[in-house]
C-alpha cells in the first residue's frame, strides 16, 4: 500500500502521514517520532498480524536505538489512547498475541 497524505482508518479517524498527526472526531493527536514509525508500519501491513518481535526489529532499524519489548507495549499503549475512542476495548489496534493486527478499511 501507497501512503498518501491522508488516510481513512475509519469513519471517524484519519492519519495524516506528512504531519504526523491523527484525527478523531474532529480532534487533532500529534504523533510522536516513534508513534508516527510504529503506525506507518502498521498501515503498510494493515489487517495482518504483525509480531512482537517485527514490530522491535523495525523500530530498532529506524531509530538506531537499542529497546525491549516493553518499550513496544508502551508506544502501542501511547498510540492505542491517541487512536482509540476507547483504548481499552480497542477496535482498530487489537490484540493477537504474541503481536498485534491493525484493522482498517480498505
Amino acid at each position: 500500500m501507497v501512503i498518501s497524505q491522508n488516510i481513512i482508518l475509519q469513519s471517524n479517524i484519519s492519519y495524516n502521514c506528512c504531519g504526523s498527526y491523527l484525527v478523531r472526531e474532529g480532534e487533532i493527536y500529534f504523533l510522536t517520532n516513534s508513534e508516527a514509525r510504529l503506525i506507518n508500519y502498521l498501515i503498510n501491513n494493515a489487517n495482518r498480524k504483525v509480531q512482537i518481535k517485527e514490530l522491535l526489529n523495525y523500530l530498532e532499524d529506524s531509530s538506531n536505538a537499542t529497546l525491549t519489548e516493553y518499550n513496544v507495549y508502551m508506544l502501542i499503549y501511547r498510540l492505542r489512547k491517541k487512536l482509540e475512542v476507547n483504548h481499552k476495548r480497542p477496535k482498530i489496534l487489537r490484540n493477537h498475541r504474541p503481536g498485534y493486527i491493525f484493522l482498517i478499511k480498505e
